[in-house]
């Protein structure tokens, strides 16, 4: 786990991608074995496949690439025809150049160096990460403890049986508007599955630069500071 001033990072993954504004899509394996494998090769891909028999959709899964001295564990990389991602076990800047470094292999063989992917269309980032913070969500959101012992009261006079532990989430739509399209998404923060109120272990993600997002997070924390009590150790991997 990492330390960020007032809270502790669990884990964190970043997603890179671009959306493609040109006619010529220049992402397609060419549905030959030799464009995998190439993938394979460079990337140390566990797998590569083409989706539907269609060369410009593919999906490369878990992976590892070098990354100046280090290695960059790489969950996924994704293309279409109008589209290029990646996801990795890091920050935006990694997945940044995990992504062009990506590009610039399907781009071989082309002659010349390959367009730079920021002049053939939209760039975006996307940020999950699993984060231990200073309170529980009752205490950043305390109309949300009124609510919740509002509607168990409400919920057993009708005879119903309300959660003991209830799910809390709070998020905040966004639109990205993409060559004439709307596409959606989302900043969710809301208390990881499977932990307890106490352990205030916390699922986030928000189409920001990891930077960013973590940014978010401290200032949603302010000045508070984690306990200095001991406590129990949280698995990093996230679904």
């Amino acid at each position: 786990m990492t330390k960020v001033n007032a809270f502790e990072v669990v884990s964190l993954q970043a997603a890179a991608g671009a959306k493609l504004t040109v006619d010529e899509p220049a992402v397609a394996l060419g549905g030959t074995s030799s464009s995998a494998q190439d993938l394979v090769n460079r990337f140390s891909f566990r797998a590569v496949q083409v989706l539907q028999g269609d060369p410009f959709s593919w999906m490369a899964s878990f992976g590892e690439w070098k990354r100046g001295d280090r290695g960059l564990k790489i969950y996924n990389a994704m293309g279409g025809s109008r589209d290029l991602s990646v996801m990795v076990d890091g920050d935006s800047a990694a997945a940044g150049d995990l992504l062009d470094a990506v590009w610039k292999a399907l781009n071989q063989g082309r002659g010349g160096a390959p367009p730079k992917l920021e002049d053939r269309g939209l760039l975006y980032h996307l940020t999950t990460a699993v984060v231990r913070l200073p309170k529980a969500f009752t205490e950043f959101f305390p109309p949300a403890r009124v609510l919740r012992d509002a509607a168990r009261e409400a919920l057993e006079r009708a005879g119903l049986s309300p959660p003991t532990d209830p799910a809390f989430r709070f998020s905040i739509d966004v639109t990205s508007a993409w060559s004439g399209l709307s596409v959606p998404l989302e900043v969710r923060f809301e208390p990881r599955v499977g932990t307890k109120s106490e352990d205030r272990v916390f699922f986030t993600s928000s189409p920001l630069r990891s930077e960013e997002h973590l940014a978010l997070l401290e200032r949603l924390c302010g000045d508070s500071r984690l306990p200095r009590q001991p406590s129990s150790e949280i698995e990093s991997n996230d679904t």
